[in-house]
């Protein structure tokens, strides 16, 4: 994922983003799970935001990836 330059890439609504600009400044000041749980979902009819959906994919990819007994069959 390439970072955030300004607010309203996280969410285009101008009272979420003013918000975080009120509070934060800059996008790199902003935690990540505070911008995460502001971003607009990904995925049409999924509640998830472009960060999340990325950390959870990877860390299911992860777990079986690691997992020697996974199976799928």
């Amino acid at each position: 994922m390439a970072p955030y330059e300004y607010f309203e890439q996280v969410n285009p609504d101008p009272e979420i983003y003013n918000k975080l600009y009120a509070l934060y400044g800059h996008p790199d000041y902003c935690h990540s799970l505070i911008c995460a749980n502001a971003e607009v979902p990904w995925i049409p009819g999924y509640d998830l935001g472009e960060l999340h959906t990325v950390i959870s994919y990877d860390q299911y990819k992860r777990l079986r990836d690691g997992d020697r007994f996974w199976y799928e069959n």
